[in-house]
C-alpha cells in the first residue's frame, strides 16, 4: 500500500453505475470528501476529463477533482466532493427539484459542448443534490468522450436507444428523458410517445426537447421567483433545447418499425410550422 493523506473509511451508500470502480468516504483531517476508487487509466481519464472541462470556465454544475492519489500498484483514487444523496433517491420530486435538475443539467451539457465532449449518460443517478438542493452536480465521467467518438459505456434506457456516437444530441436526449422520468413519465412510455417521430424519420431530440421545454418552463411560473442565481436561466435555457439540438438521431434498431423512412427534415424548420 501507498502512504497518502487520506483515510480510506467505508463504501458510500447509494453508489451506482461504477462499473469496476468503487465509491468510498475519504477522510483528511476533519474534513469529508468521495473517493472513487478503480484502475489507473479509468481513474486518470476521469481525472482528465473533469479537469479539462473546469480549466477556463466556471462549470458548478460539474463535479470538480481536488486529488488523484495512488494506492497501490494497480488501483487509484479520485478524490472529490462528498454528495450525500443523488437525485434519483431523493424522496420527494417537486416543481422546484425538476426546475434545478433542469437548469444544472443544461448547464453541464453546455459546459461540456463548450470543449467539444459528450458526458454520454447522463441521468438521475449521476447527478447529485447539494446546496440544498438548489444547485444539481453532474458527476461519473467514465463514459465522457470527444465529439464523433463512440461512447464505450451508456444508459440505453435514458439514451432512448440513440445511436451510440458521442454528440450534443445525445446529451441532451439523456437529459430529457430524466426531466421527463422525474416527473412522473415512465421510460417505456416515453418510447412508445415517441415511435411516430421515428416512423418519419425525425429522431427523437427534437420532440422530447420541446416537450421538456414547455414543461419546465410551465413548473418554473408554478414555482415562482427563485432566490438563487440560477433562476436567471429559468427562460434562457429552455431555448437552448431548441437551439443547441441540431437533427435529431435515428434509432438504431428503427427497423423494428416497419415503414418507409424518408431523410431527416430540418427539426429547427420544422418548429415554426
Amino acid at each position: 500500500m501507498y502512504l497518502t493523506d487520506y483515510v480510506f473509511d467505508g463504501l458510500v451508500p447509494m453508489a451506482f453505475g461504477q462499473g469496476n470502480t468503487v465509491l468510498q468516504y475519504a477522510l483528511r483531517g476533519s474534513d469529508l470528501y468521495s473517493a472513487k476508487i478503480g484502475d489507473s487509466a479509468t481513474i486518470e481519464a476521469e481525472v482528465k476529463a473533469s479537469r479539462l472541462l473546469h480549466e477556463g470556465q466556471h462549470c458548478p454544475s460539474v463535479m470538480p477533482v481536488f486529488d488523484s492519489v495512488k494506492i497501490d500498484e494497480n488501483r487509484v483514487a479520485m478524490i472529490s466532493p462528498f454528495y450525500p444523496i443523488p437525485v434519483s433517491h431523493t424522496t420527494t420530486v417537486n416543481n422546484a427539484t425538476i426546475v434545478n435538475v433542469a437548469l444544472c443539467g443544461l448547464a453541464t451539457v453546455k459546459a461540456f459542448s463548450n470543449k467539444k465532449m459528450c458526458h454520454g449518460d447522463l441521468k438521475p443517478s449521476n447527478m447529485m443534490f447539494q446546496a440544498g438542493n438548489r444547485i444539481v452536480v453532474s458527476v461519473d465521467f467514465g463514459s465522457c468522450v470527444a465529439y464523433g467518438n463512440t461512447l464505450a459505456a451508456t444508459s440505453p434506457a435514458f439514451g432512448m436507444d440513440c445511436e451510440t456516437e458521442a454528440s450534443l444530441c445525445y446529451d441532451l436526449t439523456c437529459l430529457a428523458a430524466s426531466i421527463m422520468f422525474l416527473s412522473g413519465v415512465q421510460l417505456t412510455d416515453i418510447e412508445r410517445m415517441l415511435v411516430p417521430y421515428w416512423h418519419c424519420g425525425l429522431g427523437c431530440t427534437f420532440p422530447l426537447l420541446h416537450f421538456v421545454s414547455m414543461k419546465v418552463l410551465s413548473k418554473w411560473m408554478r414555482y415562482g421567483q427563485s432566490a438563487n442565481c440560477w433562476s436567471k436561466l429559468a427562460f434562457q435555457m429552455p431555448t437552448g433545447f431548441l437551439t443547441w439540438m441540431g437533427c435529431g438521431r435515428r434509432r438504431r434498431n428503427e427497423t423494428k418499425f416497419q415503414g418507409k423512412h424518408k431523410e431527416d427534415p430540418n427539426p429547427l424548420k420544422m418548429a415554426k410550422h
